[in-house]
């Protein structure tokens, strides 16, 4: 209902932590998962260019850039997934768009960097174990 400043909290996300991913999970490590809780977070869309992301470390969702009122919030599903549950066709018409939201893993290695920062710590660690067994 009115403009966000970027870096501004917009929700924190509930602590409910299961073992399994599912289609509304966030992943925090290889098996823990933040469950679907039924709020609000469970309902962002994606988008290959966002303009929020998930903090993980505090579970919160923080604007990327400076959000006009009424603007969707979106963040990139790559960033919290190893494997996704639900792997989907991406339509969000970002000019990078990836087409194919099937998990972080499977992006290509510069994909893969250029998503870094976003990514959560978990799969900035399974990243680099996998980069160095290769």
């Amino acid at each position: 209902m009115e403009a966000i400043s970027a870096g501004e909290v917009l929700m924190a996300i509930a602590e409910v932590f299961v073992e399994q991913r599912a289609q509304h999970t966030i992943q925090i490590d290889e098996h823990r998962h933040q469950a679907g809780t039924g709020e609000i977070d469970d309902y962002l869309n994606h988008s290959c260019d966002p303009n929020c992301a998930l903090v993980f470390d505090r579970l919160e969702l923080v604007a990327l850039r400076p959000l006009v009122a009424g603007e969707e919030l979106s963040f990139n599903y790559l960033s919290s997934e190893w494997d996704m549950a639900a792997p989907f066709r991406c339509g969000c018409g970002a000019a990078g768009c990836m087409r194919s939201i099937s998990g972080f893993r499977w992006l290509a290695p510069a994909e893969q960097d250029a998503l870094a920062p976003l990514a959560s710590p978990y799969l900035r660690q399974r990243l680099a174990a996998e980069r160095t067994k290769a």
